[in-house]
Protein backbone atom coordinates (compact mmCIF):
# COMPACT_ATOMS: atom_id res chain seq x y z
CA UNK A 1 0.00 0.00 0.00
CA UNK A 2 1.30 3.57 -0.98
CA UNK A 3 -0.32 6.38 1.17
CA UNK A 4 0.76 10.15 -0.46
CA UNK A 5 -1.25 13.02 1.29
CA UNK A 6 -1.01 16.51 0.25
CA UNK A 7 0.54 19.40 2.51
CA UNK A 8 -2.65 19.85 4.08
CA UNK A 9 -4.40 16.49 5.19
CA UNK A 10 -7.99 17.54 5.19
CA UNK A 11 -7.80 18.01 1.24
CA UNK A 12 -6.67 14.77 -0.46
CA UNK A 13 -4.95 11.50 -0.26
CA UNK A 14 -3.53 8.84 -3.24
CA UNK A 15 -4.13 5.19 -1.96
CA UNK A 16 -2.52 2.40 -4.05
CA UNK A 17 -2.38 5.20 -7.11
CA UNK A 18 -6.28 6.36 -6.74
CA UNK A 19 -6.79 9.50 -5.63
CA UNK A 20 -9.79 11.05 -3.55
CA UNK A 21 -10.64 13.74 -1.47
CA UNK A 22 -10.88 13.67 2.42
CA UNK A 23 -11.53 15.86 5.11
CA UNK A 24 -11.42 14.09 8.08
CA UNK A 25 -12.37 16.95 10.34
CA UNK A 26 -15.64 17.33 9.04
CA UNK A 27 -18.20 16.21 11.33
CA UNK A 28 -15.99 15.66 15.09
CA UNK A 29 -18.43 17.41 16.94
CA UNK A 30 -21.08 14.62 15.45
CA UNK A 31 -21.52 11.71 18.02
CA UNK A 32 -21.76 10.12 14.69
CA UNK A 33 -19.51 12.13 12.39
CA UNK A 34 -21.50 11.49 8.51
CA UNK A 35 -18.51 10.06 5.85
CA UNK A 36 -19.44 12.03 2.98
CA UNK A 37 -16.35 13.46 2.88
CA UNK A 38 -14.18 10.49 3.42
CA UNK A 39 -12.60 9.28 -0.14
CA UNK A 40 -14.98 11.16 -2.42
CA UNK A 41 -14.63 11.81 -6.33
CA UNK A 42 -14.17 14.87 -8.01
CA UNK A 43 -18.19 14.39 -9.61
CA UNK A 44 -19.02 14.12 -6.09
CA UNK A 45 -17.44 17.03 -4.43
CA UNK A 46 -18.49 19.25 -7.30
CA UNK A 47 -22.08 17.98 -6.80
CA UNK A 48 -22.36 18.07 -3.63
CA UNK A 49 -20.80 21.23 -2.62
CA UNK A 50 -20.24 23.24 -5.85
CA UNK A 51 -16.67 22.87 -6.11
CA UNK A 52 -15.66 22.25 -9.62
CA UNK A 53 -12.70 20.17 -9.93
CA UNK A 54 -11.13 23.09 -11.96
CA UNK A 55 -11.21 25.37 -9.40
CA UNK A 56 -10.40 23.36 -6.36
CA UNK A 57 -7.46 24.55 -4.32
CA UNK A 58 -4.95 21.74 -3.52
CA UNK A 59 -2.29 22.48 -1.13
CA UNK A 60 -3.57 26.02 -0.45
CA UNK A 61 -1.99 26.58 -4.32
CA UNK A 62 -4.84 28.93 -4.99
CA UNK A 63 -6.25 28.87 -8.47
CA UNK A 64 -3.33 27.71 -10.11
CA UNK A 65 -3.35 24.70 -7.90
CA UNK A 66 -3.61 21.95 -10.61
CA UNK A 67 -0.72 23.36 -12.73
CA UNK A 68 1.01 22.03 -9.64
CA UNK A 69 -0.81 19.03 -9.24
CA UNK A 70 -1.67 15.90 -11.37
CA UNK A 71 -4.81 15.21 -9.48
CA UNK A 72 -8.19 12.98 -10.81
CA UNK A 73 -10.49 11.91 -8.18
CA UNK A 74 -12.75 8.85 -9.61
CA UNK A 75 -12.58 5.95 -7.78
CA UNK A 76 -15.91 4.83 -6.47
CA UNK A 77 -14.22 2.11 -4.28
CA UNK A 78 -15.39 3.66 -1.00
CA UNK A 79 -18.82 5.45 -1.91
CA UNK A 80 -20.93 2.52 0.44
CA UNK A 81 -19.50 4.83 3.18
CA UNK A 82 -20.36 8.16 1.47
CA UNK A 83 -23.92 8.04 3.09
CA UNK A 84 -23.18 6.84 6.35
CA UNK A 85 -22.23 7.95 9.77
CA UNK A 86 -19.36 7.06 11.84
CA UNK A 87 -20.05 4.29 14.48
CA UNK A 88 -16.95 2.94 14.97
CA UNK A 89 -14.13 0.50 14.06
CA UNK A 90 -13.30 -3.71 14.39
CA UNK A 91 -9.87 -3.58 14.37
CA UNK A 92 -9.43 -7.23 14.90
CA UNK A 93 -11.93 -7.67 12.06
CA UNK A 94 -10.25 -4.75 10.09
CA UNK A 95 -13.84 -3.21 9.52
CA UNK A 96 -15.44 0.22 9.56
CA UNK A 97 -18.40 -0.02 11.53
CA UNK A 98 -21.09 2.99 10.40
CA UNK A 99 -25.10 2.79 10.06
CA UNK A 100 -26.64 4.10 7.03
CA UNK A 101 -29.88 6.94 6.83
CA UNK A 102 -32.51 3.96 8.33
CA UNK A 103 -29.71 3.12 11.61
CA UNK A 104 -28.81 -0.17 10.01
CA UNK A 105 -25.31 -1.38 10.93
CA UNK A 106 -22.83 -1.81 8.14
CA UNK A 107 -19.36 -3.26 8.11
CA UNK A 108 -16.35 -1.99 5.64
CA UNK A 109 -13.52 -4.22 5.64
CA UNK A 110 -10.00 -2.71 4.98
CA UNK A 111 -8.57 -6.26 5.22
CA UNK A 112 -6.82 -6.13 2.18
CA UNK A 113 -4.84 -3.05 3.27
Amino acid sequence: MRIILSHYPEEFVTLDGESYHIDPTYGLSETRPPLCYFMMTDKIREDRDGFPKEDYSLAAKGDESRSFFTFEAMSEKYSDLWEGQYVGMDRGAKEIVYIDQDEVEHRFSYKEY
